[in-house]
């Protein structure tokens, strides 16, 4: 039975990391040709996200308990985004099958599995996934050299999926600009929290914003 699981897992895995590959395949593209200076757009974009974010309302000052637990729940939704669970899948799928000529104990199989899929994301799928991102990207070319970096965030997301966020552009901070998050994302908007890092996917250097994901 645990060599079935398996191999479901292994399939899960590998169809959805296809499927994220694609995804931000796509979103890359449509990063756009030309670059700009930073500073006075962002400024411009700054006081145009600062007037919209104003009106949102609904983001209130935590306290510090409120923060802690706060932020404590939002590593664990950025330990469950969708592309650590595919990695993971995939992983102890592959593992567990690997050992099935072993005939291990379940237990065994399991913890070995578990460990299979933990060690492919955090050695091998993400590093990865991070790089194929920043070879995307132009460096030294303004907001599209961002493209693979993290980006802090700055002011809660709301529910549309659009926030602030902190960048390094060129070595230089850029505050305030305007973010949206990813598709995959857009539903857990609200455990996303100031302080939190995101990774740049794609941006729009004709209206100066960006794509962020949980990575």
């Amino acid at each position: 039975m645990i060599y079935v699981i398996c191999t479901y897992l292994l399939v899960i895995g590998l169809a959805g990391l296809v499927a994220q590959f694609l995804l931000g395949a796509g979103h890359v593209g449509h990063t756009g040709s030309h670059g700009h200076a930073a500073g006075h757009a962002h400024d411009a974009h700054s006081a145009q996200a600062g007037h919209e974010a104003a009106h949102t309302g609904e983001h209130s000052a935590p306290t510090a308990s409120s923060s802690r637990a706060a932020g404590a729940f939002s590593m664990l939704m950025t330990l469950l985004s969708p592309l650590m669970i595919f990695s993971v899948s995939l992983g102890a799928g592959a593992g567990g099958l690997l050992l099935k000529p072993l005939h291990l104990a379940l237990a065994e199989v399991a913890a070995a599995a578990a460990f299979s899929g933990i060690g492919l994301y955090a050695i091998v799928v993400r590093p990865i996934w991070r790089l194929l991102f920043r070879f995307a990207s132009e460096p030294s070319e303004g907001l599209e050299g961002t493209i693979g970096h993290d980006a802090t965030v700055i002011h809660s997301f709301d529910s549309s999926g659009r926030g602030l966020v902190k960048l390094t552009i060129d070595g230089q901070i850029a505050n305030n600009v305007l973010a949206f998050l990813d598709e995959s994302d857009k539903d857990h908007a609200a455990d996303i929290h100031p302080g939190d890092i995101l990774t740049v996917t794609s941006v729009d250097t004709h209206n100066n914003t960006c794509r962020v994901a949980r990575l």
